[in-house]
Order: structure tokens, then C-alpha cells, then sequence
């Protein structure tokens, strides 16, 4: 499987995926180069490095210009995909408990 299908399943977006891979490929870079070199449009390019922030993906550099850095990828990756996990088994944990009540309700009337 491509590389980016692998972060379009872990939940990254297509324009995510690309800014990524390219901080990756070329290491540090302004939000313009980002944009030039991924196919980000510029309008969307800032919130789209900034998404990945948030996922601990990518590093603000430099605050004047914008320079961004992907994150160590053995640590970053890792720490996001177990983020999710953590989210998928308390959602589990939800949907299991709301479902069991929905079938008792529909057991009680």
C-alpha cells in the first residue's frame, strides 16, 4: 500500500498527507514551498500544517516567516496512532454500553 493511502487510514485528510510528505521529503519549509511542492492550495495550506500541529505531526519552526518541520516520524507517528487507538476503544466502550440499552428498551416494551 502507498504511503499515503497508509495516512489517508490512519485518518489524515489528502491535503494532510501531502503537506507531510513533503516536509518530510524535503525537510524544513515555509507554508508557501509547502504548498508549491504538495499541491496544497495556498488558501488551505496554513490550516492544513496547522491541523498536523495539533496532531503532533509537524513543528512551527520559525513563527516570522512560517517554517515547518515534520516531527521525529518514529515518535510523532507512533504517539497519533495510539492517540487514536485510545479514542477507538472508548468509543467502543460507548457504542457497547448504548447499544446493550437500545436492545434492553426494545426487550422492555
Amino acid at each position: 500500500m502507498a504511503f499515503e493511502d497508509d495516512l489517508k487510514n490512519a485518518g489524515l485528510t489528502e491535503y494532510e498527507g501531502k503537506a507531510y510528505k513533503v516536509l518530510l521529503l524535503h525537510g524544513d519549509q515555509s507554508s508557501r514551498e509547502v504548498a508549491e511542492n504538495s499541491g496544497v492550495p495556498v488558501t488551505r495550506v496554513f490550516d492544513v500544517l496547522e491541523k498536523l500541529k495539533g496532531r503532533g505531526l509537524v513543528i512551527l519552526v520559525v513563527q516570522h516567516p512560517f517554517l515547518w518541520r515534520a516531527a521525529d516520524p518514529e515518535t510523532s507517528i507512533r504517539t497519533f496512532m495510539r492517540n487514536k487507538l485510545s479514542l477507538y476503544l472508548q468509543l467502543e466502550k460507548s457504542l457497547v454500553s448504548e447499544a446493550k440499552k437500545l436492545k434492553k428498551k426494545a426487550k422492555d416494551t
